[in-house]
């Protein structure tokens, strides 16, 4: 135990001499979000808080049938926007409010997008950012919509071919790449710092990831520059 606490106190102290960009978390460049998010005595951090939810979880101590449940793996990593939004990229928190407010046409959808649209409005941006906003990526909200209906269907076993499904999810989380970079360049040079401003002090708190599987400051770049 002592051995624990030891080990836990240097890291604790070692992330202490990273200081963080002394500047609003929307104005980060790629450079210092990767470089916080990478850093891993906090990485390590993150993830021992993620299985700490997961162990007072009310399902886990309900019975010992939930005990018996299979547990998930331990994440790579587990960022969660209400406790870190500056460790989300831009691109991710878009992607995340695109699906939830127009990846389908139900209440929960319209609840999102009231909810932006005072968001929106509290930072002072004009009416017309949300309808340009989907008007800008309305291709990429497309290919959302139809990805998520393949993945429906392929794991729902809704699917005759899912070889060819799985081809087609390629083919569009390539193409999804890079159409949400044109779009989120284009709503920037519309409407300046106040678009990332938006997804970061509206948007990112209600995001979370979880990786189960790493993922590399090289791959996060590339799909924050549309992947070419």
């Amino acid at each position: 135990m002592k051995h624990l606490l030891a080990l836990l106190a240097a890291a604790w102290a070692a992330s202490a001499m990273t200081a963080p960009p002394s500047k609003p978390i929307w104005q980060w460049t790629t450079d210092e979000r990767l470089a916080a998010r990478f850093d891993e005595a906090a990485r390590i951090r993150r993830v021992a808080a993620f299985e700490a939810r997961r162990a007072i979880s009310p399902a886990r101590a309900a019975s010992g049938a939930a005990r018996a449940v299979a547990v998930p793996r331990r994440p790579a990593d587990s960022i969660h926007g209400s406790e870190h939004p500056e460790l989300l990229m831009p691109f991710e928190i878009f992607t995340s409010f695109t699906e939830a407010a127009y990846g389908a046409d139900d209440d929960v959808a319209r609840h999102v997008q009231r909810d932006a649209t005072v968001q929106a409005s509290k930072l002072g941006l004009p009416p017309e950012f949300l309808p340009t906003l989907r008007k800008q990526a309305r291709a990429f909200i497309a290919m959302q919509r139809e990805e998520r209906t393949l993945k429906q269907q392929i794991f729902t076993g809704g699917m005759t071919d899912p070889q060819s499904g799985m081809a087609r999810l390629r083919e569009l989380q390539k193409s999804e790449c890079a159409s949400r970079a044109t779009a989120m360049r284009s709503l920037r040079a519309r409407f300046g710092a106040s678009f990332d401003r938006f997804l970061y002090s509206a948007i990112a708190p209600g995001v979370f990831r979880d990786y189960f599987e790493p993922i590399s400051a090289r791959t996060l770049r590339a799909e924050e520059d549309g992947c070419k």
